[in-house]
């Protein structure tokens, strides 16, 4: 029993770190959603902007642009579709893992990926005009404020091309309404399965607060993921735990925001892309464009 005991502690690993922090892990436990996504954003921008509705229906590849690109699944699923695919992300290791794996799938110039800051990341690189900018899965909230997001959102709107949108995927907060939730992803691929559960702890801010702080906005996420590397039922398992804050909005909040970075609200979807009309709490697809 002690040896059977032995040999199920060694083959467990926990670490307290950035479950962003490992490329592979991170591209196997989303890639499944990524076809489904690309198809929830072009459902929603059909609808939204006549002129790429048009570009679309008649086969015309347009430029994507990627903001927190991550392990880069989405923009190497569009480069393979013949688009020209752009992201950005702050993570070195992400950035060299997203062009490493596009080297491989020999994406030549429709893929580039790059490391920098979203507020700040037009002054790293040079951006050709883009039809199709996005960002997904609340990953725009971890800008730190609505100043920051002010910066952020004047930025993408610099680089879009006439007619161009920016979808961003976003949850919308009922301060003060909200329970505790909890979200389970799964994935399989690379020898690897693994399962993420996620806890998200509302923030402190309440409905109607007009001083309500980016501390008090903050929305509180735990993250536990379990890898098994191996199909035998003694394979070795790592753990990762890790946590981090989202910052919170309402529709006020982030129509104010919308509004001060000079863009506008053109349509708004569910995460399949189906038209819906956003309210809190939920997460909804908005389509911008510039004013």
């Amino acid at each position: 029993m002690l040896d059977m005991a032995k040999r199920s502690s060694s083959a467990q690993q926990s670490v307290r770190q950035d479950f962003y922090a490992d490329p592979l892990v991170y591209d196997v436990l989303h890639r499944d959603g990524t076809k489904s996504d690309i198809r929830a954003i072009l459902q929603a921008v059909r609808r939204a902007s006549p002129s790429l509705a048009k570009n679309l229906r008649s086969g015309e590849k347009l430029r994507w642009f990627e903001p927190a690109c991550g392990s880069g699944r989405y923009l190497r699923s569009l480069a393979l579709k013949g688009h020209t695919a752009i992201g950005f992300d702050l993570s070195p290791s992400m950035v060299g893992f997203a062009n490493r794996t596009a080297r491989k799938e020999k994406l030549g110039t429709k893929h580039r990926a790059f490391v920098a800051d979203m507020r700040t990341f037009e002054k790293n690189a040079r951006i050709a005009k883009i039809d199709i900018a996005f960002n997904l899965i609340n990953s725009i909230r971890h800008v730190p404020t609505d100043t920051a997001m002010v910066q952020h959102l004047k930025a993408i709107k610099s680089t879009l091309a006439p007619g161009g949108v920016y979808v961003v995927g976003l949850s919308l907060s009922a301060y003060g309404l909200e329970d505790m939730t909890e979200d389970v992803w799964n994935g399989r691929g690379e020898g690897m399965r693994i399962t993420q559960v996620v806890q998200y702890l509302p923030p402190m801010a309440t409905g109607g607060d007009p001083k309500a702080t980016s501390k008090s906005r903050a929305e509180h996420v735990i993250s536990h993921m379990s890898i098994t590397q191996g199909r035998s039922t003694d394979a070795p398992m790592r753990h990762i735990d890790s946590t981090y804050t989202l910052l919170a909005y309402n529709m006020r909040q982030w129509l104010k925001v919308v509004e001060r970075a000079g863009m506008m609200i053109a349509g708004t979807a569910g995460s399949s892309g189906e038209p819906i009309e956003a309210s809190e709490p939920g997460y909804f697809l908005f389509v911008l464009r510039p004013i």
